[in-house]
């Protein structure tokens, strides 16, 4: 008997998780490998062009480890991710939302280490999806002493949207000491959409034929 209740809960992971895994991100180029700007410590670029965001201010895409962070930094999956220089620094996409819904925005971020220049500082940059003009707030990002690894934190936040265009948007409102060229880092960028209890529940009603027929099978092998 707990053979079949296994089989039918295991059943039951599945169909939930399907309606999940269906769902991809509309955002492009997330986690930044395009330019590919190579590897070492002049690899990076301001204002990048022939990618999907547009870069403006102090902003552009470097990999790691570079001069943007020196020391035995973890490499993001890439190699490389977005960098936020100063107040101004923007980086913005736009979207195209087919159907209407709450999204989550996810999106990793590190403060850069502190140089001999002294870049590593607190840099408070916004996250914004417009429209609705739905901000996630501020994300706040400490720079870690000289020559230690890039550590990147995960955050995330919902917003509803409606069918269209939509920018994503991240914009350095803040930096300190003030008037410094702080910098922050930026990958892994996803806009999901996030399934209804409706979509889900209807998932498992069309698996569940395969979760009873299972543990029929599995019933009449206990029982011979």
């Amino acid at each position: 008997m707990n053979k079949i209740l296994l089989a039918v809960a295991a059943t039951g992971f599945v169909v939930v998780g399907l309606p999940m895994s269906s769902f991809a991100t509309i955002i492009h180029d997330g986690d930044f490998s395009v330019p590919n700007e190579g590897a070492g410590n002049t690899a990076y670029v301001y204002n990048p062009t022939g990618t999907a965001w547009t870069f403006a201010g102090g902003s552009g895409v470097t990999a790691l480890p570079s001069y943007w962070a020196e020391g035995p930094a973890a490499p993001p999956a890439s190699g490389q991710v977005a960098f936020l220089q100063g107040v101004g620094a923007d980086i913005s996409q736009l979207v195209t939302v087919g159907s209407a819904g709450t999204y989550l925005l996810s999106w990793d971020t590190a403060g850069r280490p502190a140089t001999p220049w002294g870049q590593g500082g607190n840099v408070t940059y916004t996250v914004s999806v417009t429209p609705p003009g739905t901000s996630g707030g501020t994300s706040t990002t400490t720079g870690a002493n000289f020559y230690s690894p890039v550590a990147f934190t995960a955050y995330s936040f919902l917003v509803n949207l409606a069918v269209g265009s939509t920018v994503v948007d991240f914009d350095v409102s803040s930096v300190n000491p003030a008037g410094t060229d702080e910098s922050a880092f930026i990958d892994n960028v996803s806009l999901t959409p996030v399934p209804e209890a409706s979509t889900i529940v209807s998932g498992a009603l069309m698996l569940l034929p395969l979760g009873v027929s299972v543990a029929r099978i599995m019933r009449k092998n206990l029982v011979a």
